[in-house]
């Protein structure tokens, strides 16, 4: 559990015997998984695992600023929720970018200080 409060749960990421991008994979595919259930929806199988391999390979192209994997887990979120609001699609890099840069304009003060060391 977080020392921040107590009831959010802490996932230390930097722990991980994974490559960056197998680290992002299985995060990815783990959210999805998540996802698929609170929502009880499926989407387009193909459409989302690329859309995941280029939002992984953006990432760590472009390693942004603040806690790359914090913004990752925004945008993926962001991808999923596009998806299931409009059937789905493959996204191409230049989408996907902007898609990360509104999740990482998204992060507020308190989210930028906690996870500096990303």
């Amino acid at each position: 559990m977080s020392v921040h409060s107590p009831l959010s749960p802490l996932i230390d990421l930097e722990v991980l015997d994974l490559t960056p991008q197998d680290l992002l994979m299985a995060l990815g595919e783990k959210l999805m998984g998540v996802y698929r259930t609170a929502y009880g929806w499926a989407g387009n199988r193909g459409a989302l695992e690329s859309n995941l391999k280029t939002l992984v390979d953006e990432t760590l192209a472009h390693q942004l600023e603040v806690g790359h994997r914090r913004i990752f887990v925004k945008a993926w979120i962001r991808l999923l929720d596009e998806d299931r609001r409009t059937g789905g699609r493959v996204l191409d890099a230049r989408e996907v970018l902007t898609v990360m840069q509104r999740a990482e304009e998204a992060l507020s003060p308190d989210d930028e200080d906690e996870f500096e060391d990303d």
